[in-house]
């Protein structure tokens, strides 16, 4: 068993983990939110190593350097080699609102200074100060205990059918 394969299933177990104590955080707001962004690193790492993953299967020289679905294709063109699993990365990333566009602008929107999706019920603590995010063009990605789950369930049928096509090679 690959290093990548089974740093995809540990954060796969992550992320169900996660999920499965997220029913019991709804009384703290603050906790709920950091639980679901907690889930979507999960969930993002998962796809990295995914990519690392695919990377190694299809012999790349340098596996560990993948990053991005286009460093996969790089790498894989290099070799002569195309394969459906990184076209069809390509194409999810390519397609506005779909679930990996999404859950990885949902990842990249917790790096944004100001940031202010901490939900509207909760009261504000009284030492801090109140922020709002400028407006930089990012489409708002709402993030729920849905949709995460919706991302774990297509991330992981995306995987589980790459590694079937990656087995029958």
């Amino acid at each position: 068993m690959s290093r990548y394969l089974s740093m995809v299933n540990q954060k796969l177990l992550f992320a169900r983990l996660l999920l499965e104590d997220i029913d019991q955080t709804g009384v703290n707001p603050y906790r709920h939110q950091a639980v679901l962004e907690s889930v979507v690193f999960q969930l993002r790492l998962a796809y990295h190593f995914h990519l690392q993953e695919i990377a190694a299967n299809y012999q790349c020289p340098q596996p560990g350097q993948v990053n991005v679905v286009a460093e996969l294709s790089q790498q894989l063109r290099a070799l002569n080699k195309w394969p459906a699993e990184a076209q069809e990365m390509q194409s999810l990333l390519d397609t506005d609102g779909s679930w990996l566009a999404q859950l990885l602008t949902s990842h990249d929107n917790c790096f944004l200074a100001g940031d202010t999706r901490t939900p509207e019920t909760a009261d504000p603590a009284p030492q801090f100060i109140s922020l709002t995010r400028l407006d930089d063009g990012s489409a708002a990605i709402e993030l729920t205990a849905e949709s995460v789950r919706n991302w774990l369930s297509s991330l992981v049928e995306m995987i589980d059918r790459h590694r079937e096509g990656m087995f029958e090679c």
